[in-house]
């Protein structure tokens, strides 16, 4: 009896992970702003011991990197494409020299934060 229960339990579990229990890895709103929220928290301590562009730019790119590998829901997939496309050139100009572009495109990069329903990706300051 025992080993007949045990058979069924690992069907069940089999067929749940084949009917998508725990196989689709798209975040809820909810969960993509947190999670999102939680790497911006992370990236903006670590930039705060830049000293240089350079520094600022090396070090803010991993985690642009993480917001990107989110699997965001379907209605937010833009503004997290935005928002990385933004961050992205946002870097490059610094790291180009030109800060003046690089603060402008820190506007837009806020404004797309925000869209992506995390506010901790745009800057409050």
């Amino acid at each position: 009896m025992r080993i007949k229960l045990f058979v069924l339990a690992a069907f069940a579990a089999l067929v749940a992970v084949g009917c998508g229990g725990g196989s689709d890895s798209t975040l809820s709103a909810a969960e993509f702003a947190d999670q999102a929220n939680q790497i911006c928290v992370d990236g903006s301590a670590a930039i705060k011991d830049a000293k240089t562009v350079d520094e600022f730019a090396s070090t803010i790119e991993p985690y642009i990197q993480k917001i990107e590998d989110l699997d965001a829901p379907d209605d937010l997939k833009s503004a997290q494409s935005d928002f990385i496309s933004i961050s992205r050139e946002q870097v490059a100009a610094y790291k180009a020299g030109d800060a003046k572009k690089g603060n402008q495109l820190g506007a837009e990069s806020d404004k797309a934060g925000a869209a992506m329903g995390a506010d901790e990706c745009a800057n409050k300051n």
